[in-house]
Parts: C-alpha cells; structure tokens; sequence
C-alpha cells in the first residue's frame, strides 16, 4: 500500500490560472492630461493682520458651505512633474443669502507619487483671482496648494479626491484712490472636490 501510494504523493498540485500581469503607469515628456472637478469651497477663516492698536484677530468668514468647480490642463516634463493651467470658480452665500464669487486662475506645478493602481500628485498653484460680493468686484493674487489621489481605472482615465487649501490676500494701502489699510484681509478657503483625469 505505501508503494502504491508514492506516485500520488509526488503528483504536483494543478497550476493555478497565470496573474494578470500588472502595468505600471509611466509619463514621458510631452504627455498631456486634463482635469475636471466639482465639489465644495469649505470657507475657514479670515485673518485680520495688526492694526495701529496692534491687535490682530483670526475671524470666521459668515460664509455658508457652497459649490466649487475646475479645469485644468496640464503637461509632463518627465515622469513625475507637470506644469499646467488651471481656473476654478466657486460661490458661498452670507447667513443672508447674498452670495460670494471667487473665480481663481493662474499656473500649477504637480509632482507625482505612484503607488500602483493610484497616483498622487502634490500641487502647488499661484495666479489672480476675481471676486464678486454684492456690487463690490476686487482683483488679487493668490497662492493654492495641495494633494490628489487617482485611481487609474484604464490608462487613460483616472478618477479621485482632490484637497486644495486656497489663500486669499486682499491688500489696500491707503493712498486715497480706494479702501483704506486697515480693510486689507486675508481668506482662507479648502476645496474639496471629486476629479475625474483625461491622460493623452
């Protein structure tokens, strides 16, 4: 019997189906992508700089949770870096339901981390931005910074969450043509939004 039973013993277990084989997602100079992006402008606070009393106060902005959207465009110079252009818009409304616009545009640098089927691009993005807040239209610069995660569902679609923290300065000097200093403030926003990424 322990004879007869050897061959058996030494039969090897059935191979099993191969592994897909896995493709890792890789950029060369000149790959382009496009951006889309709806979701929310989380408003977080206003910071008052030193007045003459010097006193400074962080304030809450009295601004609601509202929607936020974007497009974007950006270029690869290797692998992991993409330089690109990107305009958002966003409205918030006060506790009396006037609303408040911010249109922000300008350049953003993004530097990709991988981890297979994600991407993660950490960005950093300066430019104007246009507001509207009752009949009240200003013009200032802005500095925006953050992070994604992608998931590349096929190579050329990617859909994830994207976190933006926008910094808003409104700056006056007083030099008689318009508001005074002291009404210089600065905004702080974070964007939320889904995206979805279009790679050619």
């Amino acid at each position: 019997m322990l004879i007869a039973a050897l061959p058996l013993s030494a039969q090897d277990l059935p191979e099993g189906e191969p592994e897909e084989e896995r493709v890792e997602i890789t950029r060369v100079l000149g790959d382009q992508y496009l951006t889309i992006g709806l979701g929310t402008p989380i408003p977080l606070f206003i910071y008052d700089p030193p007045g003459s009393d010097g006193e400074s106060a962080v304030k809450p902005m009295n601004l609601k949770v509202g929607m936020a959207g974007g497009l974007g465009w950006s270029a690869f110079v290797n692998n992991n870096m993409s330089l690109g252009l990107e305009v958002n818009a966003s409205y918030n409304a006060d506790p009396n339901g006037e609303g408040f616009f911010i249109v922000p545009m300008g350049l953003q640098t993004n530097y990709f981390l991988r981890a297979f089927p994600f991407e993660i691009p950490l960005h950093f993005g300066s430019g104007l931005t246009i507001s509207r807040y009752k009949d009240l239209t200003t013009f200032s610069f802005m500095l925006k910074g953050g992070a994604a995660m992608y998931w590349n569902a096929t190579e050329d679609w990617s859909f994830g969450l994207n976190l933006n923290y926008w910094w808003l300065p409104e700056i006056y000097r007083d030099n008689g043509s318009g508001a005074p200093a002291s009404m210089t403030r600065f905004g702080n926003f974070l964007e939320v939004t889904i995206r979805a990424m279009y790679n050619f």
